[in-house]
This record gives C-alpha cells, structure tokens and sequence, in this order.
C-alpha cells in the first residue's frame, strides 16, 4: 500500500474543485432571477415616484391625471408580484418595457404636468435595452418613437396636434435618438462582452477534461479515452462497450418546460449516472444532449444490463423545475467493441439511438436486438447465456 504521504486521491482526473465548478459554472435561473431583482429596484423607484406626483396631481385638484398614474402604479406593483410567484422571471423584462412605452406614450398624449409629460422619453431607451437586450430594446425603442410620430402628424385618438411646437418636437427627438444610441453602444458592448466570456469557457473546455455543467468528462476527454480503449482492444483484446444515452422527444420537452429543462436534465442525469455506474465505467457529456458512457471489460450481456439499469433508473426518478415536476425517458444505443474505427463504432451507437427513439424509446438497443425489437431483454440474455 502507498504511503499517505503522496497524498493519491480516488476522484476521477477530469473533476475540478467545486469552488473552481460552481464559479463556471453558469446557471440561467440565478441570472435571470438576479435581473429580476434589479428590475425590482426600478419598479420600486417608479412606483415612488409614480405616488408621488399623483398625489401632487390630487393636491392640484387634477384627479383624472392622478387616476391615470396611481393605475400605472398598482399595474407595475400587481404585474411584478404575479412574474414573481409565478416564476417566469423573462415576462418581467417585457413587461417593464411595454408599461413603460404605454406611460411615456400616455404622457406624450396629455402632455403630463405643464407639457413636461415627453421629458420622460429620455428614460426609455435605457430601461428598454437594459431589460430586453440590443435586438427588443432596440425594437422598443424605435416602435415608441414611431408610434409618436404617428401620433403627433395624424392627431390619433383625439391628440391636439398644437400641444408642442416644432422646436420642441425636434429636439426632444434629436435628443431622444442621441440618448437611444449611447444606450444602444453600451448594450452592444456589454453582450459582446458576455459573448467573449462565453468563448472562453468554451476554450477553457477544449484545455481541461470536465464537463462544468455536470462534472463528468467531456468530449474531449472522452475522445482520448475511447481510443486508448480500442488500442487495448487491439493488443490484448480486452472487451470493453461504449453507450450512447439520449433523452426521448428532447426538443418537445425543451419546449414544454422552457430553457431551464436542459440544465436541470443534464445535471440530474450525471447524478442518477454517478449512482447507478461502476467505478470502473466512465460518464461523459457528449454533446448538448446525449452523453456517452464508456464500460471496460465489459462484454455484450454486462453491457445491456448496464444499459438497462440506466433507462429504468432515469425512467422512475422524478425532475423538478419550480414547482413542477416531470419524469423522462432515455434511449441507449450499445456498441461492443470490434476491429472497427473508434469513429465507426460511436456512427453505430448513434444509429442504435436513433432506431431505439424510433421503437418508442425508453430501451436499449444493440446490433442483435436491433434485428430482433420484439425480443426483452431477459430473454436475450437467457438466449445468449454462456453454460
């Protein structure tokens, strides 16, 4: 036995310290809940503020003024509180940015307190490209700009055309525009940013072997390890299978449950696989929503146990995003190694998948069941028992 001094550890050469994992590792539930919140300060400055003059509106004896902006009030505070308990967090980005453009336009129209109302278009590109991104909050920005001019040019809906003269109506959208481009280049170079922090994550994953989203191996990692397995395989002829795993009617369920079912998925799968694998076997990530599973020393019979262990295992466990809960089903497409290229036999995993998904799913399929869909497994393996 190794003295413990050479400080040799069992977990496996591809894990980074779960500091280093949870840093990297981006989870889009927290960023969007930490923009909600952020939207939530906004909200709760407007709504002051919104008080506020309505009631200076009251003390002016303007009551129907003050109706219109304690109604923009309770609208912002009763829309922000049901994205709240409801949990879709991304409503709450548009929602600002429409009541914000019906408030700025309803202002325009009623010319607020001594003609000041159109003052508060200044504000408007920023909150819009701050919440929605460069391509809606540009959208928003441009759609308020030319529903007012519609406005102010046909007199809609009864607006006195008179209200503000020409000097005013020009500056106010020279400077409007002006304030729409700084926010625009400030937008623009903030998701460029994020754009160049996301490549090189991506760089970051070409140089290590973990997966940070699960923490097993990555594709490259698993690459190398596949054909070092099928060099042994050559020499020594020591059996080994590879799986490939993929979720049932993925992009129906993605669609289903919004953009958090990926990662909820991806992350319960590497622990249901960590569970149920030996620790022989090896898991990884192998593209966005498939992993691949390497089992050494493993002939054709351990490796359709294996499989099966997997299916019924991601099959009776339960997934949860919010309150809701969902269950999935895995197809496993199962390759025993052969005198064949390392590419050759994942290409025939892969069409093992797809036959597997087109059967119904929820099984696992090799070159024998392949010919045979109708035959269970417990009868193949009896079939195919070695006396």
């Amino acid at each position: 036995m190794l003295p413990k001094i050479h400080n040799i550890q069992a977990e496996p050469l591809w894990n980074l310290p779960p500091s280093l994992r949870d840093r990297l590792r981006t989870d889009p539930q927290q960023q969007q809940f930490r923009h909600f919140l952020f939207c939530g300060i906004y909200c709760a400055v407007a709504v002051f503020f919104l008080v506020f003059y309505g009631i200076a509106a009251m003390l002016r004896d303007d009551l129907g003024f003050a109706w219109v902006i304690f109604g923009f009030a309770v609208a912002t505070t009763v829309g922000y509180i049901a994205i709240w308990l409801s949990g879709t967090y991304t409503l709450a980005n548009h929602f600002i940015t429409v009541l914000m453009g019906a408030l700025c336009l309803y202002l325009y129209y009623s010319g607020g307190t001594a003609n000041t109302g159109p003052l508060y278009y200044l504000v408007f590109p920023m909150v819009a490209l701050f919440q929605q991104g460069v391509r809606n909050g540009a959208i928003s920005v441009a759609l308020l700009l030319v529903l007012t001019w519609v406005m102010q040019s046909s007199g809609a809906f009864g607006f006195d055309t008179t209200r503000y003269d020409f000097v005013f109506i020009t500056r106010l959208s020279t400077v409007y525009v002006i304030a729409s481009i700084l926010a625009f280049m400030f937008a623009w170079f903030r998701s460029q940013a994020e754009r160049e922090l996301a490549l090189s994550e991506g760089d970051l994953d070409q140089i290590v072997y973990s997966d940070i989203l699960t923490g097993l191996a990555n594709q490259n990692l698993m690459g190398k390890l596949l054909y070092t397995e099928a060099l042994r395989y050559e020499r020594y002829q020591t059996p080994f299978c590879l799986m490939l795993v993929e979720i049932d009617q993925f992009q129906k369920l993605h669609i289903k449950h919004g953009a958090d079912f990926t990662n909820e998925v991806m992350i319960g799968l590497s622990r249901i696989f960590t569970g149920i694998l030996r620790r022989q076997d090896i898991a990884g990530r192998w593209d966005s929503n498939r992993f691949v599973v390497l089992a050494p020393v493993t002939t054709l019979q351990g490796g359709l146990i294996l499989g099966q262990r997997l299916v019924d295992a991601v099959a009776h466990h339960s997934f949860s995003i919010g309150r809701t809960h969902f269950t999935i089903t895995v197809s496993v497409g199962l390759a025993e190694a052969t005198t064949e290229d390392v590419s050759d036999m994942i290409n025939r995993a892969d069409e093992l998948v797809y036959n597997a998904r087109k059967l119904g799913g929820n099984r696992v399929l090799d070159k024998i069941l392949e010919s045979n869909p109708d035959t269970s497994l417990q009868d193949f393996l009896f079939q195919n028992r070695k006396v």
